[in-house]
């Protein structure tokens, strides 16, 4: 399920939170399902001086109303909404993102070593799949989307298959809020809401990069709720600090790298979860 992640198991909290702070975490990316943002605002880290004397810009390119993005991840661990799903286990995780206009379908695999969820099930398999509409409101400050996830176990031993609905209001300022909630409608009829901030650091003019290419960092925060999904009661699920480094080695291909600090709160906590620190590599294609 989605969004996952990954970690090598550390479970102090206070080791977990000075990483973030030290990576640059200082702000409290559907959870869950993946949900279109509203147009985040983002902070060019420039040196440079004037644009007096620069020529006036060529007229911009029509912009495509569609795209199609493929990627491959590598999860040190699978923790979903603060609970790990394999233990230590690494985990990897293919995608694949296609939007139009203001649809977008999604596609997340997850694969793995099983034997530490389902006694004598030695590969994890799990596939996702979502779809959702975004509207932009208030000159696009406002997103707001709904849509439906579905979580499917294709050997019948990872999991047992179930299917959510879920929508997201997402504002557009300097720490760029939200809050979603995600309603599971079949194998466990509770939910499991975030809010959340995050802000884009653009770091390419800074860095004097070549055309077509460009690095950000991108820290981030969740609250996690659970509204009777964990446990049977509504209370804190986790936490969840972050900080995404993606670099795009031309305008289709990209790398990144991301740290994550994943903190059990009550829910979390009642079910065995303790406090991960999280790793993943990955690199995505677009169309």
């Amino acid at each position: 399920m989605n969004p996952r992640v990954a970690t090598h198991g550390v479970r102090s909290a206070v080791s977990c939170l000075a990483a973030s702070f030290i990576l640059g975490v200082v702000m409290v990316n559907a959870d869950e399902a993946p949900a279109a943002p509203a147009a985040e605002v983002t902070t060019n880290i420039s040196t440079a001086a004037s644009a007096t004397n620069a020529p006036a810009p060529a007229a911009p390119a029509p912009a495509k109303d569609w795209s199609v993005t493929t990627s491959q991840d590598y999860f040190s661990m699978y923790i979903f909404r603060g609970v790990a799903v394999l233990k230590s286990n690494p985990i990897w995780s293919p995608s694949v993102i296609a939007t139009y206009k203001n649809l977008t379908a999604y596609y997340y695999g997850y694969y793995g070593s099983g034997s530490d969820t389902v006694p004598g099930n030695k590969w994890y398999e799990e596939d996702d799949f979502a779809a959702d509409v975004h509207q932009g409101l208030f000159d696009d400050k406002l997103t707001v989307t709904a849509g439906a996830y579905g979580y499917l176990y294709p050997d019948g031993k990872s999991g047992k298959d179930t299917y959510e609905f879920y929508g997201k209001l997402a504002w557009s300022n300097y720490v760029n809020p939200y809050i979603g909630l995600n309603w599971d409608v079949h194998a466990i009829e509770g939910g499991y809401g975030v809010a959340g901030v995050t802000h884009t650091y653009d770091l390419t003019q800074m860095l004097k990069l070549k055309e077509g290419q460009s690095l950000s960092i991108i820290p981030s925060a969740q609250l996690g709720i659970s509204f009777g999904y964990t446990q049977s009661d509504v209370n804190w699920n986790d936490v969840l600090l972050g900080i995404n480094i993606p670099f795009n080695i031309t305008p289709a291909l990209s790398v990144h790298a991301q740290y994550q600090c994943s903190i059990a709160l009550n829910s979390a906590h009642a079910v065995g979860a303790g406090n991960y620190s999280i790793a993943d590599v990955g690199i995505s294609y677009s169309f």
